[in-house]
């Protein structure tokens, strides 16, 4: 998940292209979502998208990943379009027993961390909790052996277990562009995805259960609608409260 334009879907593509073995030699490639018919991503309705990945490969033992795309946050449409994908977010996660990582994208070279962003990031923090903490992984998109500038400008803002930087090429075909360019490009993501999926093996960690995760939303969902029928009933008194003012202002006349 991440900001419109961060580089989430092109990053999940290199993953689902690595995890199955492609090489520079093949013509075609894994694409999770087709976003090239949008003429302005920034005011594409793209809803959340659920793709279960399997794979066997020589190398490795039999691979079942699921992997959530979450549509871009902070788009032309505002605050009111991110509540609608986080409520979306909310709901799909009641559907789902346990999680492994969130992998959030920013650009590598982002200076400036808005009041708006910031309130959305809050918000998917919120969704999960205190025990998710350690699961959100800061992918640094765009890098190009760049230094990460947005570290600095996420300290203390955001809080995420570990930071990786990737080159944000589309894995294309062989036949598609210059080889040798591109077969270097290729190589380079291979390596970045690699050295990426030998961290979270070493780490090992368990699925993190949502179970409690659901009833806690289950509960600030249950707390929300309280406090807005409390406010509709306190209105309601207002406007009566009101009503018998100017009746007996009406009597004294």
């Amino acid at each position: 998940m991440g900001e419109t334009g961060s580089g989430k879907t092109t990053l999940l593509d290199t993953f689902v292209n690595y995890l199955a073995g492609m090489n520079f030699k093949d013509e075609w490639r894994y694409k999770l979502v087709d976003e090239n018919h949008l003429k302005d991503r920034s005011k594409s309705n793209r809803i959340i998208t659920s793709d279960y990945v399997n794979f066997n490969r020589d190398d490795w033992k039999e691979i079942n990943i699921r992997i959530i795309d979450i549509p871009g946050l902070g788009n032309t449409k505002g605050v009111l379009q991110d509540n609608i994908i986080i409520k979306q977010f909310e709901k799909l996660f009641k559907e789902i027993g346990e999680l492994d990582y969130i992998l959030v994208t920013v650009k590598v070279n982002i200076t400036r961390w808005t009041n708006a962003t910031q309130y959305v990031y809050d918000r998917v923090q919120q969704v999960f909790g205190k025990d998710a903490v350690h699961r959100f992984m800061l992918m640094c998109t765009f890098a190009d052996g760049q230094k990460p500038l947005s570290l600095g400008t996420l300290t203390g803002k955001f809080i995420y277990q570990d930071n990786f930087c990737f080159n944000n090429s589309e894995p294309i075909c062989s036949f598609c562009k210059s080889m040798h360019k591109y077969k270097n490009i290729l190589e380079i993501m291979h390596f970045l995805c690699e050295k990426f999926f030998d961290v979270i093996l070493e780490k090992n960690l368990s699925p993190l259960s949502l179970t409690l995760i659901k009833q806690v939303m289950e509960y600030r969902e249950w707390l929300y609608a309280s406090v807005h029928s409390s406010k509709d009933r306190v209105n309601e008194g207002f406007r009566l409260l009101e009503k018998s003012n100017n009746l007996l202002e009406a009597k004294k006349k």
